[in-house]
């Protein structure tokens, strides 16, 4: 007797398996090379200090984000595959979620920008274009989840390098040829996100309706199944990232 998938439900082959892997791990590989040579940029270009400065602003944003993201990615993956009758509301509802979250994470980042002094010594321009990194990147962390569930791994690895080769040509040019210093590297990392950001939301318009509900039942479901990953990885981040603080 063979049983067969509910239907509706997407099944993952071998040769499926082992081909997102490959490609996950060449997009991963890339990643790292690229996030190398971007570091070789800002060091050289501008300095020990102005690199410590991009540090410091990465470090705080890359310290709210495990807990902005509410493990809302995993949850919504989950939700999806467990019970397809009802896509349309988790879709919605964790766009309610993200729309309330990002709001929140914006407004905890500029807090700590003017706690740690950034935001007196260097101003609002470089808190907002440092800040606004976070919700574009939130935006791609809860969809990523849609993905997840319908098996496209290689849109989230497209996504990954293309961020990447994207900061690095805005690097080069906004750094080196515009002299732009930290300032530029802020700018290279928010335009780079949004042009994620932009092929994220086209993808999207194809596979779902981006229109935010507030459900409390779904949020409960959303919520409880992700922010004990939250906060696993919030921990995790916050020991990597503590040094940056002393």
């Amino acid at each position: 007797c063979i049983m067969l998938p509910p239907r509706g439900k997407v099944v993952m082959s071998t040769k499926s398996f082992l081909s997102q892997s490959i490609h996950t791990i060449l997009s991963k590989g890339t990643g790292l090379i690229l996030v190398f040579a971007a570091g070789i940029v800002t060091a050289r270009w501008l300095g020990p200090e102005g690199k410590g400065v991009v540090a410091l602003y990465q470090a705080l944003a890359m310290m709210i984000f495990p807990i902005a993201e509410l493990g809302v990615r995993q949850s919504t993956a989950y939700l999806l595959g467990k019970n397809q009758s009802r896509d349309a509301e988790v879709y919605s509802n964790m766009q309610g979620i993200y729309f309330v979250v990002a709001v929140a994470a914006f407004g905890a980042l500029l807090f700590a920008y003017s706690a740690t002094g950034l935001l007196t010594k260097y101003g609002w321009l470089m808190a907002l274009v440092f800040g606004a990194v976070v919700p574009l990147l939130l935006f791609e962390s809860y969809h990523n989840g849609v993905f997840i569930s319908k098996k496209q791994i290689e849109r989230m690895n497209y996504l990954v390098m293309l961020d990447k080769f994207a900061s690095m040509i805005f690097l080069v040019a906004l750094i080196i040829f515009c002299n732009m210093q930290v300032l530029g590297a802020g700018l290279a990392y928010l335009f780079s996100r949004i042009i994620c950001f932009s092929l994220l939301v086209y993808w999207l318009k194809k596979e779902i309706k981006i229109s935010p509900k507030f459900n409390w039942d779904i949020w409960s479901d959303l919520l409880k199944h992700g922010i004990l990953f939250s906060i696993a990885l919030f921990v995790i981040q916050l020991n990597y990232r503590f040094s940056f603080l002393l």
